[in-house]
């Protein structure tokens, strides 16, 4: 059977390759878009390199002024390490008869009935339940 399209694709396909392959292997053709491309290349190459340059260059100025202030403020923080210790070391010495030291107590006074009956109802009282001593009592210290 006879397809027309199959035909004309066969024959497109025909053609390309033979032009393809007559590209290919033709050494004037190949020779003159090879110094072309390749003089295009090499200046896309060297404006690249170029423009990393530049960018390392920046690069390497901001690391520099990031480093040199890095150390001013280790420098500052030193200063102000040192300046505290002397600080503290004078107040401590004028501290000696008042320490740092609170003390913090809880307690309770209790003015309660002379009643030592003293029970909750439904309950057993035991050795322990009351109202608690009458008085000045410590909670906590």
């Amino acid at each position: 059977m006879f397809n027309p399209n199959l035909m004309t694709r066969t024959i497109a396909r025909a053609i390309s390759f033979s032009l393809l392959l007559t590209s290919a292997f033709n050494p004037l053709v190949a020779k003159a878009n090879d110094s072309d491309e390749m003089e295009k290349l090499r200046a896309e190459i060297q404006q690249m390199k170029e423009s990393y340059e530049g960018r390392i260059k920046s690069l390497e100025s901001r690391l520099q002024k990031t480093e040199t202030l890095a150390g001013d403020a280790v420098k500052t923080a030193n200063e102000a390490e040192s300046t505290a210790v002397q600080s503290t070391a004078k107040s401590s010495s004028t501290n000696a008869f008042n320490p740092d030291i609170s003390l913090i107590l809880s307690g309770t006074y209790s003015n309660r009935s002379q009643n030592s009956d003293y029970h909750i109802t439904g309950f057993q009282a035991g050795g322990n339940v009351g109202p608690g001593t009458r008085g000045f009592n410590l909670g906590e210290s």
